[in-house]
């Protein structure tokens, strides 16, 4: 039997393998920036462990969503987001570690980070003691060695 009903009711598709970047708001104010690459999955289930009363959704490529992802949390500074710092912020040195992994930057060194840090203006964000790169900027360095040095 078709859906038919008096009142106004907003339709909400799976987005199953959807990628999506999602903004949990309370009220108007975005309190939560996360993404999913299975579509509404990702914002339901935050459901009871913070406090929001709507979600707004941007698709996303795929291989952009911590890029995108770290923008709206530098934009928004949502108050729920502070408590995944692990995820969101990387200290240079782990940041090295990760691209050790990828074959084309196995010969990458902590220097080559911070020259790409200097070349590019980037500051880094001070939390506690340490000094952290948020996603955007790993991303930048990222593009930047393999302009710069093609990653070796």
């Amino acid at each position: 039997m078709e859906f038919n009903e008096a009142f106004e009711a907003k339709t909400y598709t799976p987005l199953k393998s959807q990628s999506i970047v999602y903004f949990l708001l309370d009220g108007k104010e975005v309190v939560y920036v996360g993404h999913s690459r299975k579509g509404l999955v990702g914002p339901f289930q935050h459901v009871g462990t913070k406090v929001f009363d709507s979600v707004k959704v941007l698709e996303v490529d795929e291989s952009q969503l911590a890029f995108v992802e770290g923008e709206f949390i530098e934009k928004y500074d949502p108050k729920y987001n502070v408590k995944i710092l692990g995820r969101l912020l990387k200290k240079p040195i782990t940041f090295k570690k990760e691209l050790k992994e990828e074959e084309m930057f196995s010969k990458i060194t902590i220097r080559d980070i911070k020259k790409a840090i200097s070349a590019l203006g980037i500051e880094l964000k001070l939390v506690g003691s340490s000094y952290y790169l948020t996603a955007y900027q790993c991303e930048e360095i990222k593009d930047y060695l393999i302009e710069e040095k093609g990653g070796n």
